[in-house]
């Protein structure tokens, strides 16, 4: 950690991935706008996952069937913001095949 106290405020790095700044009684700091970079240690996270239970001979990660329900999901979201109000999520019936797959 390093820090930086000056007269009007001061600046601190090293205990997040990006800089703190304190001036006027208010602490500020970047929140990255790319996703790879405020993601970077999930997707590491998730592919060191995946290759360890491959490795294993096991399956792990989302399937396509969480794939559809993210875009039903973001569907819903596009009809909420184009309408002003709550909109129900629609899927189709889970096919057998997913059963086994997370919820």
């Amino acid at each position: 950690r390093c820090e930086a106290v000056c007269e009007a405020g001061g600046a601190r790095v090293g205990e997040q991935r990006t800089m703190v700044v304190t001036a006027g009684g208010e602490a500020r700091e970047e929140v990255p706008q790319d996703y790879l970079v405020r993601f970077a240690d999930a997707y590491d996270r998730e592919v060191q996952a995946w290759v360890d239970a491959t490795r294993q001979g096991r399956v792990t990660g989302p399937s396509a069937w969480d794939g559809y329900a993210a875009s039903a999901v973001a569907e819903a979201g596009v009809r909420s913001l184009e309408g002003g109000g709550r909109v129900a999520v629609e899927m189709a019936p889970r096919p057998q095949l997913y059963a086994g797959f997370g919820g």
